[in-house]
């Protein structure tokens, strides 16, 4: 199974596995390897949009009539025929909106694991789990 991040997504989780990284003597290899692969990927430029996708008014009822889903290879061509509600397309699959855990969230799960391990994997497998369900994975 392939799990698609926004760049922004891939920045929260190397920044996640810096921080456990700092101070522990334990590092896992696995852990390392990770913040490896996010620091290649955060390197790569980001996509350009392959087209435009918008509406515009319709020339012969501006005022009325909207053409819905027009596409252009360029900003300049939608600004010649004013075009609204304007939507790059990628080559790429959309990305869904990251939806972390809030402060509370990572504190009871740190209590629940403190009461039942101390082994930093399991607190960040615990974290891993819980930000898999907020995003419906």
């Amino acid at each position: 199974m392939t799990i698609t991040l926004t760049r922004e997504e891939a920045q929260q989780v190397l920044s996640a596995l810096e921080t456990l990284n700092k101070g522990n003597t334990s590092v896992l290899c696995n852990v390392l390897r990770e913040i490896k692969t996010f620091r290649a990927r955060l390197a790569q430029p980001e996509p350009e949009p392959v087209l435009w996708l918008y509406d515009f008014p319709n020339p012969d009822s501006p005022e009325t009539d909207i053409v819905r889903d027009w596409t252009a290879y360029s900003l300049d061509e939608v600004r010649r025929n004013q075009g609204v509600n304007v939507r790059p397309l990628y080559t790429v699959p959309p990305q869904r909106e990251w939806v972390g855990l809030t402060d509370e969230e990572i504190a009871v799960t740190s209590v629940d694991c403190a009461v039942t391990t101390t082994s930093d994997i399991y607190f960040a497998r615990a974290i891993e789990a819980k930000i898999k369900q907020r995003n419906h994975g």
